[in-house]
């Protein structure tokens, strides 16, 4: 009886390299896709937009405007970039309308209150951190080494932007931010 052979294995792990000879394709079923969203109801819509993400990576558009389409879900953004890439662009030219990085376009009652929720995780992540029960019967005491936390997720990036930009944050990279009193800023 003779053995039955195992198929080989692929180089780098079975990937496949996108073809970029199908970006008319792909920008046929973007175009499609944000019919259906255009269309669609709200609640269905998460599908839909995994969808018009995967089509995206197959095109030549920029990644950066990708994932911001993506994160804002904003279907009029898809549409520019849509009509960007059938003109043969990897984003779409930037308008007047579109805010400028000079000027602030958040709303400084919702900076504040992410203000109050990042000090308010950072007072609550290091009380955790220093009540720590170990195996001795007394702890030491010891302050919290803690001065950098992720943000909470409930606010926009551009939030916590505003914040560095402002002087009350610092980046201190990976997500992670700090009190920018505290590091001496």
């Amino acid at each position: 009886m003779a053995k039955s052979r195992k198929p080989k294995k692929r180089k780098h792990g079975g990937y496949v390299p996108a073809d970029t000879g199908s970006d008319e394709k792909a920008i046929d079923a973007l175009g499609e896709l944000h019919h259906r969203l255009s269309e669609g109801e709200a609640a269905s819509a998460g599908p839909v937009w995994g969808e018009v993400h995967q089509t995206l990576l197959k095109t030549k558009a920029d990644k950066k405007f990708v994932m911001r389409i993506i994160g804002s879900r904003d279907a009029d953004e898809l549409n520019r970039l849509i009509d960007a890439l059938k003109n043969g662009r990897t984003a779409p030219e930037e308008s007047a309308s579109q805010p400028s990085d000079s000027a602030s376009t958040v709303d400084p009652e919702q900076t504040k209150h992410a203000m109050r929720a990042f000090r308010k995780r950072l007072k609550l992540t290091r009380l955790d951190d220093e009540s720590r029960i170990t195996v001795r019967p007394m702890t030491g005491g010891k302050a919290s080494q803690i001065r950098a936390i992720l943000p909470p997720h409930e606010y926009e990036r551009e939030i916590w932007d505003d914040l560095i930009r402002q002087g009350q944050l610092r980046d201190a990279g990976q997500g992670f931010f700090e009190l920018a009193e505290e590091h001496g800023g």
